[in-house]
């Protein structure tokens, strides 16, 4: 999928891909414990970050760190965005200017109206609403 940003001013880090990613793809941390073995900066490396796609659609939409800012082979380093304007595709109807969390059923490219069932994991909020699953709209993410 390709990655949609309106606004040039997002919010981004770099991240080590664990595995290949897709731009546009939600991502999940799954950094180790225990890797910065110090307050120095010289200890960090940007490998220290790692993340994967948010495929696992039972789980992963509690544990999103932001959205892929282009496509990485594994062990390549990409950007991840975590603050911005993007159009994205939506897993189900949801309302203009409702907050939005990652698809719980669908998969790594769609967002869900919030839905305090699974928890509250918003991720930003619809600027536009969608009427029914498949559907663009553009959210202000702000993870």
């Amino acid at each position: 999928m390709t990655l949609n940003m309106i606004s040039a001013e997002a919010g981004c880090f770099t991240a080590y891909a664990n595995a290949a990613i897709d731009a546009g793809a939600f991502v999940k941390s799954i950094s180790s414990n225990d890797v910065v073995t110090s307050s120095g900066l010289s200890t960090y490396v940007t490998e220290d970050i790692k993340v994967e796609e948010a495929d696992d659609a039972s789980t992963d939409y509690t544990i999103v760190v932001g959205l892929a800012g282009a496509d990485a082979a594994a062990a390549a380093y990409l950007p991840v965005y975590t603050e911005g304007l993007f159009i994205v595709r939506a897993g189900e109807a949801v309302a203009v200017g409702g907050c939005v969390q990652l698809a719980e059923d669908t998969d790594e490219y769609e967002v869900d109206a919030l839905d305090s069932t699974y928890g509250e994991h918003k991720i930003g909020r619809a600027l536009t609403g969608a009427s029914a699953a498949d559907a663009y709209l553009i959210i202000l993410l702000r993870i």
